[in-house]
Parts: structure tokens; sequence; C-alpha cells
């Protein structure tokens, strides 16, 4: 229903729009539809990329859930090129360690995976997990 509001509240591209797509194809994947999924984070996606001209933040989410939908389906090589595109746009985005490069880094590790490329997932995967271990930071404080 939010949708469908927002489509008539938004005529054409609109993030909100784009947002709303997003979590609709979400309630796909938890109610084990991965195509419908797939079809909606690739229509958010083609919103995002006529909205957001270069390097989006957006973007790079919209890539990363299309190609995680991707490989849900069993389609690790359409899944692997997303994935790059996402992994790229988020290093652009955000220099240094930061936990969306990490993600992209551990989708793009189980994709090489997937593709019986162990060497590749196994270093992409210790990038990611030495990522994510540098970007901790204690819960409570030490005295």
């Amino acid at each position: 229903q939010a949708l469908e509001i927002r489509q008539r509240l938004f005529s054409g591209d609109h993030p909100d729009t784009a947002h709303s797509l997003y979590n609709t194809a979400r309630s796909h994947l938890m109610l084990g539809q991965p195509e419908e999924a797939l079809s909606v984070h690739q229509q958010a996606l083609e919103i995002r990329q006529r909205l957001f001209s270069g390097d989006h933040p957006d973007t790079a989410h919209s890539l990363y859930n299309t190609a995680r939908s991707h490989l849900m389906l069993g389609q690790p090589e359409e899944a692997l090129s997303v994935h790059q595109q996402a992994l790229e746009i988020r290093q652009r985005l955000f220099s240094g360690d930061h936990i969306h490069v990490a993600d992209s880094l551990f989708y793009l590790s189980l994709t090489y995976r997937w593709l019986g490329q162990k060497e590749e997932a196994d270093s992409m995967r210790q990038q990611a997990y030495q990522m994510k271990q540098r970007l901790k930071t204690p819960s409570t404080p030490t005295p």
C-alpha cells in the first residue's frame, strides 16, 4: 500500500518510490518469492540510476540488493558483475574502512565461492573480516 500511495503522490521517478520498492522486494523475499524480489529490486535500481548520476550510496545499495537476489536464485554469474559494481561504487564513496564496503566484500566472497573460485573467495572474505574487526568498537567503555 505504501508503494501505491507514493506512486500516486510522486509522478515519475522519486527516491521515496525507490525506497518503497526496496521494502516491497524485502517482503517478497520474506514470503519466499525471490523472483518477484529480483524484479522489484531491479525497478528500484533503474529509478535510482535515473535519479542519481555518478556514484551514489542509494544506487550502490540497489546494486547490492539486486546481486544478492541473483545469488538467492542460483545465478552467481549475474550476481558477480553486479556485486563488483556495488563494491566499486562503495569503495569510491567511502574511503578507508566502512561497513558497506565490508558487506560488499563478504557477499562478493560468497559469489566467488559459489562459482568455485576458492582463492578469490577466501581473499575477499578475509578482507571483509579484517575490515569489520577494525570497525568494531567496544560496547562498554574500558576503565
